[in-house]
């Protein structure tokens, strides 16, 4: 879908986020969401993104877990 479409849905657990940022990948075609994460609680963090077009997916979800080690 073009970009104007597009919105990322990004969510974390035990995190504060912060700027969400979708743009194209100049690497091919696929898009590139970036944003900040400050964990907020002793356990890990928990991090969840879907691209929407309009309010239906357009991506799989993506989820990432850091461990503070």
């Amino acid at each position: 879908p073009p970009a104007a479409e597009l919105k990322a849905r990004v969510g974390a657990a035990n995190a504060k986020l912060g700027p969400v940022s979708l743009r194209d990948n100049p690497q091919g075609p696929a898009w590139r969401v970036s944003f900040d994460v400050e964990p907020t609680g002793a356990g890990p963090v928990e991090l969840r993104c879907l691209l929407l077009a309009g309010e239906r997916p357009a991506s799989e979800t993506w989820i990432y877990r850091l461990d503070k080690s």
